[in-house]
């Protein structure tokens, strides 16, 4: 998987990761999806999409990205 913040590549879960992420948020992070497209073959699997999250950070900052 590769992501926005570092570091860039993961292989396999990244529990830590994901549960610091999610501290430094307050309440709930909203999540939308759009224009997915996957594609698949006999031993391999692709998609990409535009995602966009929104939040209030435990710092009251306000994320829209």
């Amino acid at each position: 998987m590769f992501n926005l913040a570092p570091p860039l590549q993961n292989k396999g879960m990244d529990k830590k990761g994901i549960e610091k992420w999610f501290s430094q948020y307050e309440g709930v992070i909203n999540c939308e999806i759009r224009n997915l497209s996957i594609s698949t073959g006999d031993d391999l699997a692709f998609c990409h999409y535009l995602y966009r999250i929104t939040g209030t950070m435990t710092n009251g900052n306000k994320v829209d990205m």
